[in-house]
């Protein structure tokens, strides 16, 4: 969780890694590859790696925000990820689940790093469920799939 007060922002940068915020109060502008985005509580930015991004400074108040930094080894979840728009207004839930992540993050729990790396592997997921439409999307499961089109009759209905 972190807290940008008036006068405060980020410079101009970019990394090898993903970016998440998850805004929970306040208001502020970020640019992402020259696009400015408004902040607002309720909107998430996902900055994937090599994308140039700012924080202007916050004008007024706090702006206040969940701040998740990621690798993924995973291809076919990077590129899904590479589909969705940087910005994007998630419901309750979506904010509940990274809340869950940041509170084993920070426990003192046994197996704390793999409990928090699987819930925000379901968020990603559900990041990718919610924005990228399904005919647009690689098969999960693009071996089976290629047997599935070879199928007809019977045995397609019966895959399908």
């Amino acid at each position: 969780m972190l807290d940008y007060s008036k006068n405060w922002g980020i410079h101009r940068h970019s990394h090898d890694y993903y970016q998440l915020y998850y805004i929970t109060s306040g208001k502020g502008i970020m640019e992402i590859e020259q696009q400015r985005i408004p902040l607002f509580p309720g909107r998430s930015v996902l900055i994937l790696p090599g994308l140039e991004h700012e924080l202007f400074e916050i004008q007024e108040g706090v702006l206040r925000m969940i701040d998740v930094k990621f690798y993924i080894q995973d291809d076919l979840l990077s590129n899904e990820l590479g589909k969705i728009p940087c910005t994007l207004q998630m419901e309750e839930e979506f904010y509940t689940l990274l809340s869950r992540v940041r509170t084993e993050w920070k426990s003192a729990l046994p197996f704390k790093k793999n409990m928090a790396n699987i819930l925000l592997e379901q968020c990603l997921y559900s990041l990718v469920r919610t924005f990228v439409k399904s005919e647009d999307s690689k098969f999960l499961f693009p071996q089976l799939h290629e047997k599935m089109e070879r199928l007809d009759g019977l045995s397609r209905q019966i895959a399908d």
